[in-house]
């Protein structure tokens, strides 16, 4: 049986080895829904909702440069802050904003990592998308010095 795929994702590990990725079409089309409110900007109570784009995410270590943008929530409130990347069910809280980016950019890692591990046969189909997401989302992950 031939598998239908719709995108082409190239993935390399730490060696320099390139991975060619095929995404099932039902994920690519389950990644391409963007869950965008008719109103960007909402008040509720003391916290305030926003929706926000980002084209990376830096942390105090870490750069993780996406593919494309990412269609984020961000609620601010008397706790701190909080963003949310939808699709793939991502979320990263912290005092101010900065500490929010960088919490959502080391989940992102995570994610990203854990799924070049983890063979297709061993995922229920809601891990699949964020696996697939994940790979289509980000394309590098840089460390170093801050």
């Amino acid at each position: 049986m031939l598998l239908v795929a719709s995108d082409v994702s190239y993935v390399s590990d730490g060696n320099g080895n390139t991975t060619a990725v095929l995404v099932p079409i039902h994920v690519w089309r389950a990644m391409k829904q963007e869950l965008v409110s008719d109103d960007d900007s909402e008040n509720h109570g003391d916290a305030q909702k926003y929706s926000k784009t980002f084209y990376e995410f830096a942390g105090d270590h870490t750069l993780v440069s996406l593919h494309c943008p990412a269609y984020c929530e961000v609620e601010v409130s008397e706790e701190g802050v909080a963003i949310s990347y939808l699709p793939l069910n991502v979320h990263g809280c912290g005092a101010n904003e900065q500490e929010a980016i960088a919490d959502i950019a080391q989940e992102l890692e995570y994610i990203y990592r854990h799924s070049l591990q983890q063979d297709d046969e061993h995922l229920t189909e809601y891990a699949k998308k964020i696996k697939y997401g994940t790979l289509l989302l980000v394309k590098e992950i840089v460390h170093g010095e801050s």
